[in-house]
């Protein structure tokens, strides 16, 4: 005779409900605050790999941007040279194309560059470009791992606090899909068949006092912010779980639907 818990982020684990509630209640407090660590740690992990491989990535940009930034740039005397060479000029002719470009000027005419200029033009156009492409991947980069960081401290956070939970004595308690309690610590000596149906699905919390100083059933759950990769962070909609969550409410959940 079985039921399911659901806990944590997404999970659940089946519990045999023929013994007593206290029984039961220590066995899910055992194992649920378990496996909740247990995924917590793997998460850390999985997002530390990650995390390592993006950082890679931004050191091999910045080397990159760093080469391009450090490569030296011609001085006029230098270009001189090289378009004299690319050109096959004289001295004389280089002078005397200058003093013809010069008049042309004067004239308002625009002066035509001649094709070694050009070729530099494009390749000083190029490198633009590239140096562009490269730095905006880089702040991609950064902001990648700016959100991989921030996740592997939300879940650093969510350890600290279910094990000192795990480890906290506390009233758990089991709800239905409806929303009702079952009030387990009332029926601490009776069998757990009495007031849980067998191959249901209950979700896990504990009871806590409120403001009013009432009791509370809060769900013993992992915030999904800090356990979603990247691509589960894009799609995510609160309001689309909000109203998944509400649509199954009122809806018998058995176990293996």
């Amino acid at each position: 005779m079985f039921i399911c818990v659901e806990f944590g982020h997404k999970q659940k684990r089946l519990f045999n409900i023929d013994c007593q509630t206290s029984c039961l209640l220590d066995a899910i407090n055992d194992s649920c605050y378990q496996d909740i660590g247990t995924f917590l740690h793997k998460q850390t992990e999985v997002f530390t790999k990650e995390l390592n491989v993006w950082k890679k990535k931004e050191t091999n940009l910045l080397k990159k941007l760093k080469t391009d930034e450090d490569k030296p740039e011609e001085t006029p005397t230098a270009k001189g040279n090289k378009n004299a060479k690319r050109g096959g000029m004289k001295q004389e002719e280089e002078e005397q194309k200058k003093k013809e470009e010069a008049e042309k000027t004067a004239k308002g005419k625009k002066t035509p560059k001649s094709p070694p200029e050009e070729e530099e033009v494009k390749q000083m156009n190029e490198e633009e470009k590239e140096k562009e492409a490269i730095t905006k991947s880089l702040e991609e980069v950064k902001t990648t791992i700016q959100k991989l960081e921030q996740k592997l401290a939300l879940i650093s956070d969510s350890i600290t606090q279910m094990g000192e939970e795990a480890n906290t004595e506390k009233v758990l308690d089991l709800q239905d899909v409806n929303g009702d309690r079952k009030y387990a610590k009332t029926k601490i000596g009776q069998y757990a068949t009495e007031f849980l149906s067998e191959k249901m699905v209950y979700s896990l919390g504990k009871v806590v006092k409120n403001e009013q100083d009432e009791e509370e059933f809060r769900r013993v759950k992992v915030d999904g912010a800090c356990v979603r990769t990247l691509e589960e962070d894009a799609n995510y909609d609160p309001e689309e779980e909000a109203a998944d969550n509400k649509k199954g409410k009122g809806k018998k959940k058995t176990i293996g639907r």
